[in-house]
């Protein structure tokens, strides 16, 4: 008997909140990345009816930013009657907690996220990660804690001065200089582990990354093709999606193709701008601790439930769910 095909589905996508590799100490705290399936003619006629209902020229591009200042306009969008419920989905990711769940899968577990997106994180790293995250505070208060989470940051990344010294020295040095017990006294066990992890990295160039991005597409492909189905992505145009990453991600999911599309030239992208930044600004709010309730309720249908998130009264009031 033939092969039947496999069922093609056509999402566009973007993302907020991105800075690269910068995970803390930045302008944002949250990532979203939105998905939509939307033909051409209903992001054009999504994007008449947002013009019309702020009043301006049909040439005008608009961004999430302008959007949120219009609470009408965001509460149509959003609504259970309005243009892309059911269709649409948003992953969201708390940039710090990332950091968190990279470092002990670096230095305490099996560093499976270069190798194996679609199984990172473990269940090991997720709980080790909300442990640190609850420990780090409370053992070098909240100032040191920064530092660290500076200092676990300029370990990870690609990108460092070398002038600037050893990338591993600072965060180890604070480990010394508190030698705290826990999780943290774990950690400051792993310098041969970071040394290794930083070899390896600049062995890799720019194909390995901790950009929030990569894990964001690599679970929108999940959601989406969790039926079977293979998926073909209309991507924001971003830096972030070069030609081996985008390889690395077909080689592992039902990735069918990605293309990168500016969003002046094409209204899908607009729309999918639209969400990702209503998204994190409503996901800032909430994990801030002054969410506001009528937006996190509109947002929920959309949130994804895989979201890499850890503070649990902001996920509750996003998702309803403790």
């Amino acid at each position: 008997m033939p092969q039947l095909p496999t069922r093609l589905v056509e999402i566009v996508c973007d993302e907020s909140g991105a800075e690269g590799e910068h995970l803390v100490g930045g302008e944002t705290t949250v990532f979203s990345h939105s998905s939509i399936q939307l033909t051409s003619d209903e992001a054009a006629r999504i994007l008449a009816e947002v013009r019309e209902r702020i009043g301006t020229p049909i040439t005008t591009e608009y961004k999430s930013s302008r959007l949120m200042r219009n609470r009408e306009v965001v509460t149509w969008l959003l609504n259970e009657d309005g243009p892309i419920h059911g269709v649409a989905r948003v992953y969201l990711l708390d940039k710090a907690y990332f950091l968190l769940v990279l470092l002990v899968d670096v230095l305490m577990g099996e560093s499976t996220y270069f190798t194996d997106l679609p199984g990172w994180p473990s269940a090991t790293a997720l709980r080790q990660a909300r442990l640190l995250q609850a420990e780090g505070p409370r053992v070098l208060g909240d100032e040191r804690w920064s530092t660290f989470g500076d200092a676990a940051n300029r370990l990870l990344r690609a990108r460092w001065r070398r002038d600037t010294g050893d990338p591993s020295e600072p965060m180890f040095t604070l480990l010394e200089q508190d030698r705290p017990n826990g999780l943290l006294g774990a950690l400051r066990g792993r310098r041969e582990r970071a040394d290794a992890y930083r070899t390896w990295r600049d062995a890799q160039g720019v194909l390995a990354t901790i950009d929030p991005l990569i894990p964001a597409v690599a679970r929108t492909i999940q959601q989406w093709s969790d039926d079977g189905a293979a998926v073909a992505i209309l991507h924001d145009e971003t830096s972030a999606l070069t030609p081996g990453r985008t390889a690395l991600l077909r080689s592992q999911l039902r990735l069918s193709e990605l293309r990168r599309i500016d969003s002046g030239t094409d209204d899908r992208i607009q729309v999918a701008d639209f969400l990702a930044g209503i998204a994190r600004r409503i996901a800032e709010h909430a994990l801030r601790g002054v969410a506001d309730p009528e937006l996190a309720e509109l947002l929920r249908p959309y949130v994804d439930p895989g979201s890499l998130w850890a503070d649990e009264p902001s996920w509750s009031v996003l998702t309803s769910a403790g």
